[in-house]
């Protein structure tokens, strides 16, 4: 399979400051687009392996808005999928990256880019996608929950470098071992810190009536952060729906925002998201992408920090790349503003650098308590011969 890599936006677009546009969605028709490979462009879906893991098989799919420009910055949205499942012939999936799309339609196909996550078998080697069971086949020793995770970080990161992929407006959503796995793989440690909210599909985080694996984070790990739960009508025809309801009700006990819709008649599937869905259906759909624009707009359980950048004499310095963490950065404006957003509260490290300016003690520690960070300004360091 021949997988192509883009070149970063550095050598496209040079330093310039992107401005996010919060999506405008709508109920029109989409067509969820076919799988292929070849180069990433809009409105096409391709298969993409992350880099440093060009000697194995892994891969993940990308799916670039109808909008997607090179120079635009776009929210994400990352999907796992379930295990393979066929209860009917109207509801087989064959739990592979390509067999998904709640992303696609939680988002409508536009403003959004749509990325699905695999999980991995790396015994034997070389690794390779898995299907299923769970999180694959390792050796011993090896858990596969944190292989997946460490491959969900380096694509993400790809994404975010390599087509405008905004790191303050990430979204985490799954059905069935998908929506196990937001809480699984997503709240592991390497990933915690990346997701603005969530977006679980029949099963809820660590929760479920099924053998999946028990151990990991807690849902404290969510830390004030949105959720929009779903589900089959009941437990009868959805066996997600009691470990989505006492999702649910954990984060409501730790006063997490968290919104849950039941959907009437409908099974263990994802095809309830689908155009062709109840008029119910649709409804609820409507008020998920509702629900994910407000959560944009609003960053809840987040919290930003802002500074201004000036060369030696005080002069702003725009195109400051501002950075803290592996997936949160922003740059500077013309009139060297920063607003670095959707931080968790606590100790962090705050990073400034220019590709042709050093910046004087360009590394800081911070804390975020309960409210936004104000005046985190950096200085360019004198240009060498200067006086």
């Amino acid at each position: 399979m021949n997988v192509w890599k883009s070149p970063s936006l550095r050598a496209i677009g040079a330093w310039a400051v992107w401005a996010v546009s919060l999506p405008a969605f709508v109920l029109a028709q989409t067509v969820l687009p076919p799988v292929t490979d070849g180069t990433p462009a809009a409105g096409k879906r391709v298969r993409v392996t992350a880099t440093g893991w060009e000697d194995t098989h892994v891969y993940h799919t990308l799916y670039l808005p109808t909008d997607w420009k090179p120079s635009g910055r776009f929210p994400v949205i990352v999907e796992y999928p379930p295990n393979s499942w066929a209860p009917t012939a109207e509801t087989t999936v064959d739990g592979s990256v390509e067999d998904t799309q709640l992303g696609f339609y939680q988002t409508g196909g536009t403003g959004f880019i749509w990325v699905t996550m695999p999980f991995i078998d790396s015994d034997p080697p070389p690794a390779k996608n898995t299907p299923n069971w769970w999180w694959g086949k390792h050796p011993e020793g090896i858990d596969g929950a944190d292989v997946a995770a460490e491959y969900t970080k380096a694509a993400l990161v790809g994404v975010l470098e390599n087509y405008g992929g905004d790191g303050a407006s990430v979204l985490l959503t799954g059905f069935s071992r998908g929506a196990i796995a937001v809480g699984q793989i997503g709240l592991r440690d390497p990933l915690v810190d990346v997701w603005l909210a969530f977006l679980p599909h029949s099963h809820h985080y660590q929760l479920s009536s099924l053998s999946a694996p028990t151990s990991g984070p807690l849902l404290d790990a969510i830390a004030g952060r949105a959720s929009f739960v779903t589900a089959g009508g009941n437990q009868e025809l959805d066996g997600g729906h009691g470990s989505s309801v006492a999702g649910r009700d954990t984060l409501t006990q730790l006063g997490f925002p968290v919104e849950f819709r039941a959907l009437p008649g409908v099974p263990h599937s994802f095809n309830w998201i689908e155009d062709e869905a109840s008029a119910t259906s649709l409804a609820v759909r409507q008020e998920m992408r509702d629900w994910i624009t407000a959560t944009i707009a609003n960053r809840p359980g987040t919290r930003s920090v802002q500074g201004r950048v000036v060369d030696a004499d005080g002069k702003p310095l725009s195109g400051v790349r501002i950075q803290s963490g592996a997936t949160h950065w922003t740059f500077t404006d013309r009139n060297g503003d920063y607003v670095l957003s959707s931080l968790l509260t606590g100790q962090r490290t705050l990073v400034a650098s220019h590709p042709q300016r050093p910046i004087a003690n360009p590394s800081r520690l911070i804390t975020i308590a309960g409210t936004n960070l104000e005046n985190q300004d950096f200085r360019a360091a004198p240009e060498a011969g200067a006086l």
